[in-house]
């Protein structure tokens, strides 16, 4: 699966682009939200997204109605709680920072099995090895 990382912290997006390649999937990486705007506009061929819910200060509000406006399912990604959220991200597929492999793929499974962009559950980090975990 082609997976759109949205993600500003570099060292994050690096770990996650890894740990996605070792499931399988390509990661299509943008780390601003324009640059994400651009991608989706002009790629065909996203399957499913990972977005921060605040990247480099803006929400990825505009980024989640583009996908939805073209059925790309996604998962947001953050240190938001989900009642901190705007209520349409909030039913989303929420993985709480700092997360791990398996949480990423039961997101990507679940947003791979919803051919619309409904991923709407939460998943609670249960390893050790955290993404997104402060140093």
């Amino acid at each position: 699966m082609n997976v759109l990382l949205v993600e500003d912290n570099k060292d994050l997006a690096s770990c996650v682009a890894n740990a996605l390649s070792h499931l399988g999937h390509t990661t299509v990486l943008a780390s601003t939200i324009d640059e994400a705007g651009t991608l989706i506009r002009n790629e065909e061929l996203i399957d499913a997204a990972l977005l921060d819910f605040d990247v480099a200060g803006q929400k990825s509000t505009g980024i989640a109605q583009l996908l939805d406006e073209r059925n790309v399912p996604y998962a947001m990604t953050s240190g938001y709680a989900r009642s901190d959220m705007p209520a349409a991200l909030s039913r989303k597929w929420h993985v709480r920072k700092p997360y791990d492999l398996s949480d990423l793929e039961r997101a990507l499974r679940y947003c791979s099995v919803s051919q619309t962009s409904s991923c709407g559950s939460s998943v609670t980090p249960a390893n050790e090895y955290k993404f997104g975990a402060p140093l």
